[in-house]
């Protein structure tokens, strides 16, 4: 018999093999049973050939063709989610031949609303408004994919570099999650980039750069971040060296460096600049009187073809891309092309790995450089395209996960609360409470446009919005506010947004304030517990443009707060007061003495929490085969708070524990086939109840085990014989014996390995067929079949009569004797 998915080639095959060793009329004889073995014997040998590779091929389901086509598509992405995002959105890059594996690509997220294309990306406010929630993953919607954020401006757009793990040589799917409101970024460009050098451990390392001479780390004219790279004019140590053996850049790469140079008198230095395997100095981009340049082999500076020219004291991104298999080179500055150039021009023949990078040096015309965020990433000409964008996904988040959000772009709902703010002007640091003062709003942010004149120390008002539900001041809470605050130098005041619980009482504020002196800014982040303790006063001096937000940790129940340069500890778990409830948003503006006051502006706020109490999760309904292990129920909870929970089956409590909030397990397995309806019944304070029901049905297909005793023969006189059958099952019910096709016995099958047993005493001489079909309780049923022939015992006359059995033997052996004896008579004559 053959496999029945044998393709046509193996049909065809398999003809001609037959053709081979029945029809070949010169060949040996050959007798049918025998071709016909052997033309079996070789189909199944060759389809087993044939099919072997493909069941080795791999889990995967794809296909890979020998002459390295793109495997197929695959059709649908992953249902599995990034556990505490709320959204995602999967996207299309379409491969380019040579760009391979952990190729980077460039993606940007809007903070705002838009259509998606390219590497555009619009989250619709739905984000952090610094983008510290933004993760990339694998088409598994699991695997974390490696990224650096570039650079970002708030409630604006970021600029992602993100780091493919799949080969781009072919089409992949990626997710973009976002929605998280309480975790921090996990930008890494070191993880990312081959080489990354952003300059902000405020050290050059003698393990990245060799002999950094004189070149130094410093605070002032930086492009990204707090610290850049400078070499004073006219030092003596001039390039900055980083050795890239261990790189191996021997295939298409794009390197990124951001330059500035003080003046352009002559040769002002270089932004990339390169040897090669051989120790040979090249110029790639270099700056000569005021131009982008790079230098022939024994030849003076030649500018690039287009788009070459620079000011001095700014920043300018430089990309050069080397392309290796057709020694090319391209340039771009701060993205615009600049041209092609042939490699062996410049290296004076074909470059086949780059050693040295030096991404910038002073030279002799006494400039002064600094240098910023510089880094290498792979690159092909024709780039991977970014191609289709899936429409947004709502995820993991609880179903009872609420988010408030204000773009501040009006003052709709904001109205002016005395009372908010005499219940809280002391914690606020406000002396004296004001009720005619005004918000405004100018499409940008939220403001107080005057404060009235009053001569007591800090006066103003508390505006609050009321939330249309209450948010948990509890676990999962996170609480933001972006405020944007220049400073003063004559104690202009200050700006808290706050949150207020059901009886108005402070709960959680951040927010900034005018000092006495200069342009000394405090930045305020703060909690209240159950005792009333005012939490954590941050001192920051300069302008602030910040967002600030404050969440409990998931993790550890504890209260953070974070002003975009640390993380601070307001309370300790326990210290918290989980039974108080969000229910009003306040802004409070005020300033100090007599000074007349526009306060800066509150930009964006946004609040997440649980809007229950509790929320428990709905695992899917189970269906197992009896008698199979390793089966069990998890509930989880968006909200683990402590209480005790019951565990009913069939409406009968069969659990009831103190929980602590921890993930309930129970086991279903070992179950009698059959439907059971299992309910955890959570009680929160035992008076907030919620449950949910996971039915498990229980089946049995599997039939019953039955031995087969041997055929038997006998004779129609012999006694106590007869045919045992054992059947065994989880579940037995009845069996039932037919003898030639009519029912001769049956019964109820009580146990398994229950003897079966049919006597066949007094069976007339023939042949009898005796079937035996066992069944279980599911209905699964299996047949025996047992042989008996009886074989007839001849009479007395059959035996000894003239022709019977007993005097045939006597009368042949008579004879034989006799023949016998005269023989020897006769020998005896002789």
């Amino acid at each position: 018999m053959f496999n029945s998915i044998e393709t046509l080639s193996h049909a065809s095959l398999l003809i001609r093999i037959s053709e081979q060793l029945v029809g070949n009329a010169g060949s040996r004889s050959m007798n049918g049973r025998h071709a016909l073995f052997i033309v079996v014997f070789l189909c199944l040998t060759v389809q087993c050939i044939l099919i072997l590779p493909g069941s080795l091929g791999c889990s995967s389901g794809l296909s890979y063709l020998e002459d390295d086509s793109e495997p197929q598509a695959k059709q649908t992405l992953s249902s599995s989610w990034l556990f505490g995002w709320s959204f995602r959105k999967s996207h299309t890059i379409e491969g380019s031949t040579g760009a391979g594996p952990d190729y980077q690509i460039r993606i940007v997220a809007h903070y705002g609303s838009g259509n998606d294309s390219g590497a555009d990306v619009y989250l619709d406010h739905k984000s952090q408004a610094d983008f510290d929630d933004i993760r990339f993953t694998d088409e598994d919607g699991l695997t974390l994919l490696q990224y650096w954020m570039e650079e970002a401006a708030v409630s604006d757009q970021a600029v992602f570099w993100v780091r493919i793990g799949d080969n781009l040589n072919f089409t992949v799917h990626i997710y973009v999650y976002y929605g998280n409101y309480v975790c921090s970024s996990i930008s890494n460009g070191f993880a990312t980039l081959i080489f990354f050098e952003d300059f902000e451990s405020g050290v050059l390392s003698p393990a990245r750069w060799e002999d950094p001479g004189d070149w130094q780390i410093v605070e002032t004219n930086v492009k990204h971040g707090s610290y850049a790279a400078y070499c004073v004019a006219m030092a003596p140590e001039l390039t900055l060296w980083c050795n890239l053996t261990s790189k191996h850049l021997n295939y298409g790469f794009m390197l990124h460096v951001w330059a500035r140079f003080g003046g352009l008198s002559g040769s002002a230095g270089y932004p990339e600049l390169f040897r090669d395997s051989d120790g040979e100095q090249v110029y790639s981009v270099m700056v000569y009187f005021g131009q982008y340049c790079y230098d022939h082999v024994g030849s003076n500076p030649t500018p690039w073809p287009a788009n070459n020219t620079i000011s001095s004291n700014t920043y300018y991104r430089t990309e050069l891309g080397f392309d290796f298999q057709n020694d090319r080179q391209r340039c771009w500055k701060s993205g615009s092309y600049m041209g092609e150039i042939d490699l062996k021009d410049i290296f004076g023949g074909s470059v086949t790995e780059i050693i040295y990078y030096g991404p910038a040096s002073g030279y002799h015309s006494g400039e002064d450089v600094w240098l910023d965020d510089c880094y290498i990433r792979k690159w092909v000409p024709d780039e991977p395209v970014h191609a289709a964008w899936g429409i947004e996904e709502i995820g993991s988040a609880p179903a009872d996960m609420l988010r408030w959000h204000h773009d501040c772009s009006n003052t709709t709902g904001w109205v002016v609360d005395v009372k908010a703010s005499e219940s809280n002007q002391f914690d606020l640091g406000i002396f004296e409470v004001q009720d005619n003062v005004s918000i405004v709003s100018d499409g940008v942010g939220i403001y107080s446009n005057s404060i009235p004149y009053h001569s007591g120390y800090f006066h103003g008002a508390t505006f609050t919005y009321t939330l249309t539900a209450a948010i948990l001041a509890g676990y999962g809470l996170a609480f933001r506010a972006q405020v944007n605050h220049t400073g003063s130098s004559n104690r202009m005041g200050g700006v808290t947004v706050a949150l207020y619980d059901e009886n108005k009482s402070l709960a959680y504020f951040v927010g900034t304030q005018d000092m006495w002196y200069g342009s000394h800014v405090v930045t305020i982040l703060g909690y209240k517990d159950e005792d009333g303790r005012r939490l954590n006063i941050t001192d920051r001096d300069g302008p602030l443009v910040v967002g600030l937000r404050i969440w409990q940790d998931e993790t550890d129940g504890c209260i953070y707060a974070n002003d975009t340069l640390s993380i601070h500890s307001l309370a300790t778990k326990g210290t918290y007061v989980p039974e108080r409830w969000i229910r009003y948003v306040a802004l409070t503006f005020y300033n100090g003495e007599d000074n007349q006051y526009e306060s800066e502006r509150v930009v964006d706020i946004s609040l997440t929490g649980q809007a229950g109490v509790l929320a428990i999760s709905h695992p899917e309904d189970i269906e197992y085969e009896a008698g199979t292990t390793g089966h069990s129920i998890d509930w989880t909870h968006s909200v683990p708070l402590p209480g005790a929970y019951e565990i009913l089956r069939n409406g009968e409590s069969v659990r009831f524990e103190a929980w602590d909030g921890s993930r309930i397990s129970v086991p279903v397995d070992g179950f009698d086939p059959g439907v059971y309806n299992f309910t955890n019944v959570i009680r929160y304070n035992m008076t907030e109840i919620v449950s949910d029901t996971v039915i498990v049905t229980v089946v049995d297909t599997t039939p019953p085990v039955i031995n087969h005793p041997v055929d038997i023969r006998m004779n129609e006189t012999d006694t106590g014989l007869s045919i045992v059958w054992t059947p065994s099952d989880l579940y037995p019910a009845s069996w039932e014996v037919r003898l030639n096709g009519t029912v001769v016995a049956s019964g109820a099958w009580n146990s398994t390995g229950e003897d079966v047993v049919v006597s066949l005493n007094g069976l007339n001489p023939g042949t009898y067929v005796y079937t035996i079909t066992v069944a279980d309780m599911s209905g699964n049923l299996e047949d025996d079949m047992v042989a008996v022939r009886v074989e007839r015992v001849p009479d007395w006359w059959e035996l000894f009569g003239p022709f019977g059995s007993v005097t045939m033997t006597i009368t042949i052996g008579s004879l034989a004797v006799m023949v016998i004896f005269g023989a020897l008579i006769c020998r005896t004559r002789k």
